[in-house]
């Protein structure tokens, strides 16, 4: 095919046309689409991965996960499913089981949403500790340890001692991705223990 002779950001906002519908992005066919070289197309790939357009994988490239962000950038996404998605989950919630609810911007929704006869939760979440603690009727304990800024949650050591001490009747669980064969995945390697403990 013959050269389009696109400028890279031309190149780029059709790569990340691509990668916004969630498709993957093959160096070499995108090379073929674009009528550019392979080496230039790995190239746009690994400068739009180093914005956090794209994981860059051998070949090409993949769209980011939207869960793959820090707590705070998590915070302002799909609002509006995180505020429904905590309500719904608030409502199984029944008098006197202790509550656990660790860190995610989904399970911040659904403290807020707690019903009155909520007695005690325990959290690893700072933004779902500061949530609660005005809250009189609700015990609150809060699991410490190191905390991990992208997590928003404390982790480690500490923490899976502190969450292992105590019966927890509920637990409300973030998780990055869920499949068939893998089952819940976390992107932060001593989140993914806290979670199994």
């Amino acid at each position: 095919m013959p050269s389009l002779n696109l400028l890279p950001d031309e190149r780029h906002r059709i790569i990340r046309k691509r990668l916004s519908l969630g498709e993957r992005v093959l160096a070499v066919e995108m090379a073929r689409e674009l009528g550019a070289s392979e080496d230039t197309i790995r190239r746009d790939l690994r400068e739009l991965a180093s914005l956090g357009v794209c994981q860059r994988v051998y070949g090409g490239a993949l769209p980011v996960s939207p869960a793959s962000g820090s707590f705070r950038i998590r915070q302002r996404q799909k609002l509006g499913s995180k505020v429904a998605l905590g309500q719904a989950a608030a409502t199984i919630i029944a008098a006197d089981q202790v509550i656990f609810l660790d860190a995610g911007t989904t399970n911040l929704e659904i403290a807020r949403a707690l019903p009155s006869h909520t007695k005690l939760v325990a959290t690893n979440s700072p933004a779902i500790a500061t949530e609660l603690i005005s809250r009189s009727n609700i015990k609150l304990v809060m699991i410490g340890g190191l905390v991990d800024p992208d997590a928003g949650a404390a982790l480690g050591a500490r923490a899976i001692r502190d969450v292992q001490s105590i019966s927890i009747d509920l637990s409300f669980l973030g998780g990055c991705a869920v499949s068939n064969q893998a089952g819940v995945r976390v992107f932060i390697f001593e989140d993914a223990e806290f979670k199994q403990a």
